[in-house]
């Protein structure tokens, strides 16, 4: 479920404890990770697909075409694992993003120029279970975890749109708002196997549920948007490596995907599915104490 996995780094750490000295008290994590993604958004993709028809009902015919582009995420993460690795938890807060994504509107009656920002943050909760004690009776156990948590996602669209007729100056400009939320219940399941010294490789499979909120505003009217819940997927394949007993890198691949439908509550049959879709390589940074 994690931007990037401290289930499997914890069960990496588990795994490697002998090279780790920890207190009876457990060993906590404190660290910083960043995520590189390629990110088809569902903000963008939905403000593509709506707003063409809410532009035309305006007598301003348009067509509307976006780029996915690349960007990414970067926060602060906290973990604790109890001292016999049965169980960890991990909080992170990606807040720090940036995102080159593109919103083309072509004027089919006159020039129309756009300009934006889009913003996202992720905020990831996750307790971890190791099956590592279950080992004898089954020998995949000595390499699982099983994990539970929450997954609260938010991205905006702030869109600056100025419309140009044949004199050449603006004659009209719009201001254009989308705001989603996403809270994802999680569970799942993490494999962590050792390789040679210090270091380990790890699989992670999340299951997510989906639950959208989403608020479209042009200039100062706010129109009233329906959202269905969904479901999600995630994965995740990581390398941990310890160059000290206190520290641990991990650098692995992520993939992400779920699909927003949503609509206008005023326009019940006005239905669109948009994909949100993130992918890249992500590096953990992690001191444990």
């Amino acid at each position: 479920m994690k931007t990037i996995s401290l289930k499997i780094l914890a069960m990496a750490v588990l795994l490697m404890s002998a090279s780790i000295t920890t207190s009876h008290a457990g060993t906590w994590m404190l660290g910083l990770k960043g995520w590189y993604t390629s990110w088809e958004s569902s903000v963008i993709g939905w403000f593509e697909k709506n707003n063409e028809a809410l532009m035309a009902e305006n007598g301003v015919p348009v067509d509307v075409k976006t780029d996915p582009g690349t960007g990414y995420l970067v926060g602060p993460v906290l973990g604790f694992q109890t001292d016999d690795g049965d169980w960890s938890v991990s909080l992170a807060a990606m807040v720090f993003s940036q995102f080159n994504q593109s919103v083309d509107i072509d004027g089919k009656t006159m020039d129309i120029e756009t300009n934006g920002e889009l913003d996202r943050k992720d905020f990831d909760l996750a307790f971890t279970y190791s099956l590592f004690k279950y080992g004898d009776s089954f020998s995949l156990f000595k390499y699982q975890n099983l994990f539970f948590g929450c997954k609260y996602q938010l991205a905006n669209l702030n869109l600056d749109v100025y419309y140009y007729p044949d004199t050449g100056v603006p004659e009209k400009h719009s201001r254009h708002k989308v705001e989603q939320t996403f809270i994802m219940p999680t569970i799942g399941t993490g494999f962590s196997f050792p390789l040679w010294n210090k270091t380990a490789a790890g699989l992670q499979l999340g299951l997510l549920y989906v639950i959208p909120d989403m608020k479209y505003i042009i200039d100062d009217t706010s129109h009233n948007i329906w959202t269905q819940p969904s479901f999600g997927f995630n994965g995740e394949i990581t390398f941990s490596y310890l160059p000290l007993n206190s520290l641990v890198i991990q650098l692995g691949y992520r993939y992400q995907a779920f699909s927003l439908t949503a609509g206008f509550l005023d326009d019940p049959d006005a239905e669109t599915k948009s994909p949100d879709i993130t992918h890249g390589p992500a590096l953990t940074l992690v001191y444990l104490f």
